[in-house]
């Protein structure tokens, strides 16, 4: 090799490491502006379940602060008006189980906007709870397996607890579904949440029926919060299935 093959070899291997180099830069650049991007995403999300939290809350301290005071006081002049007449006596009766009813309802509403047992007692006994709300609803009780050894978060018991709530809220109200199924398991450093309905399903691949469009956004983000990730099958007619993968360390 003479000198002019070794000056040429040598500046093709000077070109290759500068484009090389340029590359790597640029392939560097584009990792950290997709972790910055990310990272804001994250941050935007829970800026957001945070505000929501703290929403749910107030509108939990009105419930039980204001309404249902006023309904107990309420009540009480029903049940102290006397001297009115038999058909007077049945409305007054009957108003008074309505509102009877009324705060029970309140009650309840306040407690799935504020779920207060999840600090107490744990995201099982919560789950367990708000589960227990659906017996006497026309429905069957939803089938509720519970395997998690590990001690949670508060901040991701409240994610999985919201989630279940969305879930199970969305296939009462809209799927029609009469039974629900819904499995949380521990295995090999992962979180496992499995969920089932019989109810009329959709179309998955029909973008106006897409998660947004049941109303279940917010429930993507909480997944995204938990570093999980989410899958969906449905069809038209049969039911609908949920499954979330979430690493266990992201979450202790």
């Amino acid at each position: 090799m003479d000198s002019f093959e070794t000056t040429i070899y040598s500046a093709i291997l000077i070109s290759g490491a500068i484009i090389g180099i340029i590359i790597l830069y640029f392939a560097i650049t584009i990792i950290r502006n997709h972790r910055r991007h990310f990272r804001m995403l994250s941050q935007n999300f829970l800026a957001e379940m945070e505000l929501l939290e703290k929403e749910r809350t107030r509108i939990a301290r009105d419930l039980h602060d204001e309404l249902g005071p006023r309904l107990s006081v309420t009540q009480i002049h029903i049940h102290a008006a006397e001297g009115a007449n038999e058909k007077d006596s049945q409305h007054l009766k009957k108003a008074g189980e309505n509102i009877s009813e009324l705060a029970q309802r309140f009650g309840a509403i306040a407690k799935n906007l504020t779920p207060k047992i999840l600090a107490a007692k744990g995201l099982r006994t919560a789950l367990q709870e708000f589960l227990e709300q659906y017996n006497n609803t026309g429905f069957t009780k939803p089938e509720f397996s519970y395997q998690v050894n590990s001690v949670l978060t508060a901040e991701a018991s409240l994610h999985i607890y919201r989630i279940i709530q969305e879930l199970v809220h969305n296939a009462m109200k809209h799927s029609g579904a009469a039974t629900v199924n819904i499995q949380v398991k521990e295995r090999k450093g992962k979180l496992y949440l499995y969920y089932r309905d019989d109810g009329i399903g959709f179309d998955v691949k029909d973008p106006l029926k897409e998660v947004n469009g049941l109303g279940l956004s917010s429930m993507k983000n909480r997944v995204v919060m938990l570093n999980g990730k989410m899958s969906c099958e449905s069809q038209v007619g049969k039911g609908t299935e949920y499954f979330f993968e979430i690493p266990i360390k992201k979450i202790l």
